[in-house]
């Protein structure tokens, strides 16, 4: 059996999202930064521990078009204000599409430690968890990965058994006329 889920890495532009997602899937690092014009769809296929989950990782530049999604990794730099900004407003975006917060991410790209105190507090104010990562530490990138995958196994669980509810509520109403 195979379970699918989708992650979103999001952030603002020159952040460093396809950096970060090469770092994950193939412990590679670009030299040169070169702008990415069409977003990229990642495959990833986690055969263990059973049941095998396939991973789709969608690049977002854009919210326009906002996709199903089991989980999202929001990425800042806070070095640059700019991106924290751009951030705000895709909580918010995110916030008006779907109830769905649960499964976000927040993520620092720091090399060392930078002051981090508006990222946190954006974080708390929108009830996503937060996490600081090295983007030159695949390790670092990893356990971001993980807490994003460990929130899409509960979702496709609870969506998997959210059908097997409704059938039990409706037979038990059924019974009672």
């Amino acid at each position: 059996m195979k379970i699918s889920s989708r992650c979103l890495v999001i952030g603002a532009p020159q952040v460093g999202k396809t950096s970060f997602i090469s770092q994950y899937l193939y412990s590679y690092l670009p030299p040169n930064h070169s702008q990415t014009i069409h977003p990229k769809v990642y495959k990833y296929t986690l055969s263990f521990p059973p049941p095998a989950l396939c991973l789709e990782i969608d690049e977002i530049i854009f919210l326009s078009e906002l996709p199903d999604f089991s989980s999202a990794i929001l990425l800042y730099d806070p070095k640059k204000p700019e991106t924290l900004m751009h951030l705000k407003e895709t909580l918010e975006i995110l916030k008006s599409k779907t109830d769905k917060m649960f499964g976000c991410i927040m993520v620092a790209l720091v090399t060392k430690r930078d002051r981090l105190g508006k990222g946190k507090a954006l974080a708390k104010s929108f009830g996503v968890k937060f996490l600081t990562a090295d983007i030159k530490s695949r390790d670092s990138v990893q356990r971001c990965f993980a807490f994003s995958l460990k929130w899409a196994r509960k979702n496709l669980i609870w969506e998997a058994r959210k059908n097997a509810l409704a059938l039990r509520e409706s037979l038990k109403s059924f019974r009672l006329v």
